[in-house]
């Protein structure tokens, strides 16, 4: 990823390049696949993960399909 702008940041290249792009996305990724239900952001969702998980993964589905809807 680079900046097109110029900018002034410690994880970011005089060029504009970020560093670690990698590492940042495979971490949101694992968060999506293994989240810490132990010290939730949002504890209903955390709630719900760990007492009804079928209904959890419902509402992520509806929350995708939406987003895909808004993008579309």
């Amino acid at each position: 990823m680079k900046f097109v702008t110029e900018i002034w940041h410690p994880n970011i290249e005089k060029n504009g390049d970020v560093c670690n792009v990698e590492t940042i996305m495979i971490s949101v990724i694992s968060m999506l696949a293994d989240p810490n239900d132990g010290s939730p952001a949002n504890v209903d969702a955390a709630k719900e993960w760990r007492e009804s998980y079928p209904d959890f993964k419902r509402k992520v589905a509806r929350c995708v399909r939406k987003s895909q809807e808004e993008c579309s």
